[in-house]
């Protein structure tokens, strides 16, 4: 991935990851994941071909594919390899809807790939509400897609 350049990462069995359950499949296909039981996950992105330094700036979009807990949607945080947590902006539009921020890398480095930290600030288990589902959730991912601002 040059600068400039986006990629997409589909939330399935090949998505590196922690603090996620198993992928689902919704009946039209997309695949998804949802965070949980905790409401930090991990997931391992690989590094853009250009390479990041300390000036680059990553801009992180999260496509929801469902929000068990909506109400946490505006206060979701996001930090690029131990870098600081940045509060992830919201939008809502006939596409779908989604959470953003722009993000520069912190001090852990990975071999080949980027650590994205994600605090989707809490879960819920929907037996609570009355449903059968014992597990505890927060926000469904299908896809995650990055781009590189400036290297």
């Amino acid at each position: 991935m040059e600068i400039g350049q986006a990629a997409t990462f589909i939330c399935d069995a090949t998505l590196v990851q922690g603090g996620f359950y198993p992928p689902e499949q919704s009946p039209d296909g997309t695949a998804f994941r949802w965070i949980g039981p905790s409401p930090l996950a991990t997931v391992f992105l690989p590094k853009p071909d250009t390479g990041m330094d300390a000036d680059s700036t990553l801009n992180v979009t999260l496509h929801i594919y469902s929000a068990f807990v909506p109400e946490v949607l505006e206060e979701v945080r996001l930090a690029l390899d131990g870098g600081p947590w940045v509060p992830a902006a919201l939008c809502r539009d006939a596409s779908g809807t989604r959470i953003a921020a722009c993000l520069k890398p912190g001090p852990v480095a990975h071999l080949g790939a980027m650590r994205l930290d994600i605090d989707s600030v809490r879960t819920q288990s929907p037996k609570e509400r009355g449903e059968m589902d014992e597990r505890r959730l927060s926000l469904a991912l299908s896809t995650i897609s990055v781009t590189t601002l400036q290297g």
